[in-house]
């Protein structure tokens, strides 16, 4: 959805344009401003309120770490980069410019030459894992569960709110990632020998990994996985999942109601 610019805020670019290179919009009271190569932010009333320093900066937008919310800005100055307030005060330990880190949920995974451990504002691990991945699924990851690598292989971990772990699916599968269906949520896709299978998020094989890809049908108000492979479509129930049916031709599935327990389905092919 493209931002509504209010007149105030027209003019208050218009000016700024003739004192900067470039000029940003209006994200939470700030705008981001550069000039002679540097950034820094100019608040509703065209005050540089955070100094021309950083080589690099986001938007200020709102995050959310280790439970609490702040109105953050990612920049980068030298060979260092970190997290500041409003204030221009860093929210985190500044860490080398060239780390890899990832802020999934509300927890900080920074690499180091070991690997990805999870990580307190000061710099602190929390949790030393030293995995050598971590998936940052920004629009489909589920709440306190990680897709990490360990070892050359994929697994998931769920995190406890004290930074303890335990594991959700073992490290054996090729690759993993969060699969998606409107109206019943989200899975697990491991990849394992070349297929994929999808589990849920308690780790239990919902779909055997025997399958080429997944795609998903929603008639009505029910969701169906589609799990394609060489021989055809298996059609699987989104909720349960429970296998229906088996056909070489494309399925189509519809739902018909519940009486009592017992589901009915409605499904026929297209030639």
């Amino acid at each position: 959805m493209k931002k509504i610019i209010s007149n105030k805020e027209k003019n208050l670019i218009s000016k700024l344009k003739s004192q900067y290179d470039i000029v940003g919009t209006l994200h939470h009271d700030m705008v981001k401003v550069i000039k002679g190569g540097k950034y820094g932010f100019v608040n509703q009333k065209g005050e540089l309120v955070i100094p021309l320093i950083y080589d690099w900066a986001t938007v200020f937008a709102r995050i959310k770490l280790y439970g609490k919310w702040y109105i953050a800005s990612w920049v980068r100055c030298g060979n260092y980069q970190m997290l500041i307030n409003l204030d221009n005060k860093p929210i985190i330990q500044p860490m080398d410019a060239h780390t890899r880190y990832y802020v999934i949920n509300d927890k900080l995974w920074i690499q180091n030459e070991h690997g990805y451990n999870l990580t307190s504002r000061r710099g602190k691990f929390l949790l030393q894992t030293d995995y050598e991945h971590i998936i940052n699924d920004r629009w489909r990851q589920p709440k306190n569960i990680y897709l990490v690598k360990k070892q050359g292989h994929f697994g998931a971990i769920y995190i406890y709110y004290n930074n303890k772990e335990r594991p959700v699916l073992p490290f054996e599968y090729d690759m993993c990632n969060f699969w998606w269906m409107p109206g019943t949520g989200i899975f697990i896709q491991g990849l394992l020998n070349g297929k994929n299978g999808l589990f849920n998020l308690k780790g239990q094989n919902v779909i055997p990994c025997a399958y080429d890809k997944f795609t998903y049908a929603t008639p009505f108000r029910k969701g169906f996985v589609l799990a394609h492979d060489a021989k055809g479509v298996s059609l699987y129930d989104g909720i349960k999942p429970l296998k229906i049916c088996t056909d070489p031709y494309a399925v189509i599935a519809e739902y018909s109601f519940y009486d009592g327990k017992q589901c009915y389905y409605t499904a026929y092919t297209s030639c």
